[in-house]
């Protein structure tokens, strides 16, 4: 098997983002709260493909981790939803 170093599969930076992490993370949070929410759904969901790409690999420590890491994704995507619910009857429509 070719040991290619699956940390080259993923980046440290993000392509066309010029800024730091930091301010990533503060754009984003500064988003409407349903988008912020389908942020964290589609988190969930890559999150539980690559935890199942793990375990197929044979690597069960990470595979319990980044489903773990998803479960908590989709727990905010939740939380989330009911921050919008409780905020949208007072937003101006976009």
């Amino acid at each position: 098997m070719n040991k290619m170093n699956t940390c080259e599969k993923h980046k440290r930076i993000l392509a066309g983002w010029n800024a730091d992490l930091r301010t990533l993370a503060e754009e984003l949070h500064r988003l409407r709260y349903d988008s912020v929410r389908g942020f964290y759904e589609h988190s969930a969901t890559e999150l539980q493909r690559q935890s199942e790409g793990d375990r197929a690999g044979g690597r069960e420590q990470l595979a319990d981790l980044l489903a773990e890491a998803a479960r908590l994704a989709s727990e905010l995507e939740k939380v989330l939803a009911r921050i919008w619910k409780l905020c949208r009857p007072h937003m101006k429509d976009e």
